[in-house]
């Protein structure tokens, strides 16, 4: 039985004794060996072993830096383990309610609509950097016009609405995603949206 956790364990020791940057290059040799280390008369005798490696390694990323890593790591957890694991599971129910997402009010996401669109002398100076960049690079892309770059939107009311309203449904399901016993409150929240 000891001899089946071994490719786990040196998996385990490995990742433990590299720098992040080494471990995301060794990762991908995990990736590619997740067909074999997951049979299932293996897998039963090291889930563990891989659990805890995934998890000590997501405890150790930066999810501002190594967004991609962990992105990956997660991916490799949800392929390897069946939906009905235990650890990934939430058992208790518990949620975090204390993440409130604000949003503009629809006069203050209409100015920023509005600057967002009208701004062409700020337009025209990123676009003037861009040249300079592509310039430098010499790259054989060629730039879009600023024409195509700031579209001409209808200046009407039901098109900045339909803008706003999209924006708020948006941004309102985060509710939903923060607090998922909401969504079994009732149907009219769900109609409001």
């Amino acid at each position: 039985q000891a001899c089946v956790k071994i490719p786990f364990l040196l998996i385990e020791d490995l990742i433990n004794a590299m720098t992040i940057d080494v471990a995301e290059i060794f990762w991908e040799t995990v990736e590619e060996l997740s067909v074999d280390i997951t049979k299932p008369d293996l897998f039963s005798k090291g889930q563990l072993i891989i659990l805890r490696v995934c998890n000590s390694l997501l405890r150790k990323l930066s999810k501002t830096y190594n967004t991609e890593f962990c992105g990956r790591i997660l991916m490799f957890l949800s392929s390897v383990y069946a939906l009905s694991e235990k650890s990934a599971l939430n058992a208790g129910g518990l949620i975090n309610t204390s993440n409130i997402t604000t949003f503009d009010s629809e006069e203050d996401f209409l100015t920023t609509m509005s600057n967002l669109t009208t701004d062409e002398s700020t337009s025209t100076s990123r676009l003037s950097l861009d040249v300079e960049i592509n310039e430098l690079t010499k790259g054989s892309h060629s730039l879009p016009k600023p024409s195509d770059i700031i579209t001409n939107q209808p200046d009407d009311a039901i098109a900045r609405s339909i803008d706003y309203n999209l924006y708020k449904t948006f941004w309102s399901l985060q509710s939903y995603f923060s607090n998922d016993n909401k969504s079994l409150d009732t149907i009219d929240k769900w109609t409001s949206l």
